[in-house]
């Protein structure tokens, strides 16, 4: 939310990578899907793992907007013990 990651970073995000205190997100790994191919070259699976970001340099600590840490931290509150 407001923090222009790609898709695959978004959902790769764990707690650890949320720093509350400084209002920062830092990216480290994204999820893909990787194909498996027949003989004849047609996609006949994906598998979903986390892994790399997409490059070298998508791997950064930006900050995110105060509502952000608002939401995550109500959201810690409220669900986790």
């Amino acid at each position: 939310m407001f923090s222009g990651l790609r898709i695959g970073e978004a959902l790769a995000l764990k707690w650890q990578n949320i720093d509350f205190e400084n209002k920062t997100l830092k990216i480290e790994q994204a999820i893909t899907q990787i194909p498996k191919f027949d003989n004849e070259g047609n996609v006949i699976n994906r598998v979903t793992v986390v892994g790399d970001t997409k490059t070298t340099c998508s791997v950064r600590e930006i900050p995110v907007a105060d509502i952000v840490i608002e939401v995550n931290v109500e959201f810690v509150k409220n669900h986790m013990i």
